[in-house]
């Protein structure tokens, strides 16, 4: 890939790719010349060097999560130190980073954000990773050229974009519940003039599966008997592709365009009193326009421009045996988000560069409570003025920006707020860094706390963070990788409600602190060890008591034996502590993943066990996750 321009600010942040990273310096089980070359997608990239970032962020890449064979987002980052995914009561897969709540995480895919415009959250279950080439956690101050509303920090998504070299991958996948998944993959690029491209990519998956294995220990409670997991069946069907064209690195223009389409269910609570749900459709489809101009060394232009739809029918049953003369009520969701982004870069030199830019996002939401009753209809209109400068004086480089974000509600009600942010980094010495960042950070209410009709509240204001970090990074060797960060988040505004019948308020104020540390070890050529512990601590300072979802603690492992005949296995551990969940306390748990993988060629040979022990574990209250669980598989790649 091409150099790219240092990150500001805002990009950077805190956890480490190298935790996430399979070598430290090594050639990889896997030669380089059979691994596809692809440019990356995004439209605000980020810097290509570590020592160009002023914070890094943590980072999956395409090898790691191609290791695992994660199908979703949700998958591939659960290990990433910081975070906590769980799937709640709508078999949706949710991010809390850092204590920060679903919707208060913005989550990105090139550039463009994916958050429900309703609800404020992603469902990342819903976003497959057959076509990504890397993940990014950003958990600090974000930069303000990047997104509106990431108070909490946000997961970029990047996918992929094909270089000089074309590839071709299929792979088929056979799992325990009769989980079936078949994916493409194919992109390219033909010269069409002097250092001018064009390239094109896409790819189609199709997973279905008729649920997952609840664990043996799991004990009857009237409506759910163990064997597979009741109602946990799915289909889903995703088609990503993009056109383009490049010259060098002065211009670059693409399109991209996908549709995802699903069908599941939603495993009722284990309370006994289920509710029995499904989601007959669940549907999204998206154009997105980008280009990236350089006239001249000095100056250098992005924008973007994007159309996304939402459409969900969620139909309510009597009981358990979901048939149609069983229907109590279908709720539908038909929801609209458009946007813009432009972005302009002034580099006078190699220390200096400076950014300005402006964004804007507009929401449509239809719904309709039940057949037969009328529409309702609502709109929300965000947007952020940005102003950023960076710089880089030998061993020092930081950034400071400010920006003035906006949103606009139904009753034409205009808000705006100042959020100012800097961050910097000094190489004391070879091997050695540390870091501090600061910032505001604000979050506009999401149209459920706007609009619902029983607890919206249109004279709602922003709720806000300051953000503080500090933070230190030892590399020894490529041998050996060590990394501390700690942080403070003071919480003010923040929107809650007293029950689910009662109107939203701005009433809590609270905060998180906490540290993360990680490490990335290889005592041998094929042997590599990484690793990451984190502290998450806060509590509510309205009722004094600790905020709820939080693990306060969270330690991974993953072990890594590669052999020379281009094979791998690796044990992945997770542990997480127990957890307050307003009345009701989950217990801690540990789960262990195995994952082989054996290259013959062409061909990949992919075995796997999940929750290798068993346990019988809840993320959420009343809902196990699966027990022990088999999937291997095969691929051909060229």
């Amino acid at each position: 890939m091409k150099k790219m321009v240092r990150l500001f600010l805002c990009s950077i942040l805190s956890s480490p790719c190298t935790a996430y990273s399979l070598s430290y310096g090594k050639k990889d089980s896997i030669p380089e010349e059979k691994l596809p070359v692809f440019y990356l997608g995004e439209i605000f990239v980020f810097a290509k060097a570590l020592e160009h970032w002023v914070i890094p962020p943590s980072r999956v890449d395409r090898q790691l999560i191609r290791a695992e064979r994660s199908l979703t987002v949700a998958e591939a980052i659960k290990m990433v130190e910081g975070l906590d995914v769980t799937v709640g009561s709508r078999n949706e897969a949710r991010v809390m980073l850092r204590g920060f709540r679903p919707n208060q995480v913005m989550v990105l895919v090139d550039g463009r954000p994916v958050n429900n415009p309703y609800y404020g959250t992603t469902d990342l279950l819903s976003i497959p990773t057959n076509n990504v080439a890397r993940i990014e956690v950003v958990k600090d101050v974000v930069s303000p050229l990047m997104t509106t509303g990431a108070m909490g920090g946000l997961v970029n998504i990047v996918t992929e974009e094909p270089g000089d070299r074309p590839y071709t991958e299929l792979f088929l996948t056979f799992g325990s519940g009769n989980t079936r998944d078949l994916e493409l993959r194919h992109g390219r690029s033909v010269e069409v003039s002097e250092d001018g491209r064009v390239y094109y990519a896409f790819g189609i998956s199709r997973t279905t599966s008729d649920g997952y294995p609840l664990p043996r220990s799991f004990k009857p409670v009237g409506f759910d008997d163990g064997g597979l997991r009741d109602n946990s069946d799915y289909d889903r069907m995703n088609l990503h592709t993009k056109l383009g064209y490049r010259k060098g690195s002065a211009f670059n223009v693409g399109l991209t365009g996908g549709v995802y389409l699903s069908e599941k269910g939603i495993p009722p609570k284990e309370d006994g009193h289920a509710r029995y749900w499904r989601f007959p459709d669940w549907d999204r489809r998206y154009l997105d326009l980008n280009a990236t101009w350089r006239p001249s060394p000095l100056w250098k232009i992005s924008g973007k421009f994007y159309l996304d739809r939402f459409f969900n029918r969620l139909v309510s049953y009597k009981d358990r045996s979901y048939s149609k003369d069983g229907i109590k009520s279908e709720s539908t969701h038909d929801l609209w988000d458009y946007g813009t982004m432009v972005e302009l870069g002034f580099i006078p030199n190699a220390h200096l560069e400076t950014r300005a830019g402006f964004q804007f996002r507009g929401d449509m939401m239809n719904r309709r409570p039940d057949v037969g009753e009328e529409w309702i209809r609502n709109s929300l209109k965000t947007g952020n003025f940005s102003l950023s400068q960076s710089f880089e004086m030998g061993s020092l480089r930081g950034t400071a920006s400010i920006s003035f974000p906006f949103s606009v509600n139904d009753s034409s009600v205009f808000t705006m707020s100042l959020n100012p942010q800097v961050a910097v980094a000094w190489d004391v010495s070879s091997g050695f860094s540390i870091w501090a960042s600061s910032g505001r950070l604000t979050r506009f209410p999401t149209g459920h706390e706007l609009y619902s009709s029983t607890s919206g509240n249109p004279k709602l204001k922003p709720e806000y963070a300051l953000k503080y970090q500090v933070g230190v990074e030892i590399t020894r060797s490529p041998l050996v990788k060590m990394r501390v960060d700690l942080f403070y988040n003071d919480f003010r505004n923040l929107i809650d409600r007293p029950s689910r019948r009662e109107l939203y308020r701005n009433f809590e104020e609270a905060y998180t602190a906490g540290g993360e540390l990680s490490f990335n070890l290889r005592p041998v050529e094929m042997l590599t060890f990484m690793g990451s512990y984190t502290y998450t601590g806060g509590r509510d300072r309205t009722t004094n008591t600790t905020l709820p979802g939080i693990a306060h603690h969270k330690a991974c492992l993953r072990a890594e034996v590669s052999t020379e005949m281009e094979g791998r296995l690796r044990v992945r551990c997770l542990y997480v502590s127990k957890r307050y969940c307003d009345d009701v306390v989950l217990d801690p748990y540990f789960v262990i993943d195995i994952f082989g993988e054996q290259r013959i060629g062409h061909l990949t040979v992919y075995g796997a066990i999940t929750n290798l022990l068993d346990g019988l574990y809840e993320e959420e209250p009343y809902l196990p996750m699966p027990g022990r669980a088999f999937r291997g598989g095969v691929g051909v790649n060229f």
